[in-house]
């Protein structure tokens, strides 16, 4: 990778994880806590960015997404979107179609080719697992989890 687009791509995800890990705090009650950890992960988010850390922030992009996901009422999801689309192009609905779509291209593949792979499928399945419509596709995804520990995944 040339250090042009690394350097946009570290860009997008500072950018990114700053947006979101803001937009969550700020949709809790005020708190001690909620601004040490706020000035936490900020500073975090800066050291992985003067590091050039991509994998570090591709795996803090997946967990902020899954936090919004997780934490967030429709309204507020839709009001994170909006600002994400508006300064970066792309939206929470638009990072979820793309997750989707590499889920499925390695399930349909049948392997798992590296630890980004495994580690989105884990987060998958541990979405997934309660969902009783979705026991064949948590089967599968289970079966690729498990020959990708085999193999040192």
């Amino acid at each position: 990778m040339n250090s042009r687009n690394k350097k946009a791509q570290l860009d997008f995800y500072r950018d990114w994880c700053l947006t979101v890990i803001r937009f969550l705090i700020a949709a809790e009650p005020p708190s001690e806590e909620n601004e040490r950890f706020l000035a936490q992960s900020e500073k975090t988010i800066i050291k992985a960015y003067n590091d050039g850390n991509l994998v570090g922030f591709k795996y803090a992009y997946n967990d902020y997404n899954s936090d919004a996901k997780a934490l967030l009422n429709a309204e507020q999801f839709a009001e994170l979107d909006l600002d994400l689309r508006s300064r970066l192009g792309t939206g929470l609905k638009g990072a979820e179609r793309k997750r989707q779509k590499e889920i499925a291209h390695i399930l349909k593949r049948g392997s798992v080719r590296d630890e980004d792979e495994y580690r989105l499928l884990l987060d998958h399945a541990e979405e997934i697992h309660a969902d009783r419509s979705r026991g064949e596709e948590l089967k599968a995804v289970n079966l690729l989890l498990k020959a990708g520990l085999a193999k040192g995944g």
